[in-house]
């Protein structure tokens, strides 16, 4: 297992960049053997976002794939929606953890540069209309069949219809509120290694066209 060099709680994401509010779990992980200088990413395979949590967040889970893949794309970055290629190398995405090496193999079936996998791993309304919503995600170079990066992190949004909740809910205003707590957790995870592979992060002006096409 790779020497972990940086391990950053929150102070990566300085409070004029963060979206939602940082939460102690956050967690960004980088790697001292990783030349990132070297590292040039143009494709990335998309994997459905596992769900961790329920029946309830299904609707979210195909958000946040959308959501991953236009804040993807905004830095030019081709998506491969990678779901097929995980079942042809019978890899079940809804209950295995692949490891970095079943990852990369993805990859290198599908020509990408990257993989891009994780987890929906909290989700829940509190009586006061707080959304929170938690996710991991986890960044594979296909070239070194290696993680080259490892988020954990978790963000919260007032939801105004406070007795709108998860479980029974379709559509409707909660879900917009929902949607802007993952669309956090999304920029937040992507922007750091953005800026370690020296990309530029996500600007407000992409966050929010983002953010309103997805929450029409």
């Amino acid at each position: 297992m790779k020497k972990l060099t940086i391990a950053v709680i929150a102070l990566i994401v300085l409070p004029a960049l963060c979206l939602g509010k940082a939460r102690d779990e956050d967690e960004f992980r980088f790697y001292d053997d990783v030349k990132y200088d070297d590292i040039k990413i143009t494709s990335v395979a998309l994997l459905p976002f596992k769900n961790s949590v329920g029946k309830q967040t299904s609707h979210e889970v195909e958000d946040m794939f959308e959501t991953m893949r236009l804040f993807l794309q905004a830095k030019g970055i081709k998506v491969i929606d990678a779901a097929e290629e995980a079942r042809n190398q019978k890899i079940d995405i809804a209950f295995d953890d692949p490891d970095a090496a079943k990852l990369a193999a993805i990859g290198k079936s599908l020509g990408t540069d990257a993989v891009l996998n994780g987890t929906i791993y909290k989700f829940q309304t509190s009586k006061k209309g707080i959304a929170t919503v938690g996710i991991t995600g986890n960044l594979v170079y296909v070239s070194n069949e290696d993680y080259i990066y490892r988020a954990k992190l978790a963000r919260e949004k007032k939801i105004n219809a406070t007795k709108k909740w998860i479980t029974g809910v379709v559509r409707g205003e909660s879900k917009q509120n929902r949607m802007k707590a993952l669309k956090d957790c999304a920029a937040d995870l992507l922007n750091p290694v953005y800026e370690k592979l020296r990309m530029g992060k996500l600007t407000l002006e992409e966050i929010e066209k983002i953010g309103s096409e997805n929450e029409e």
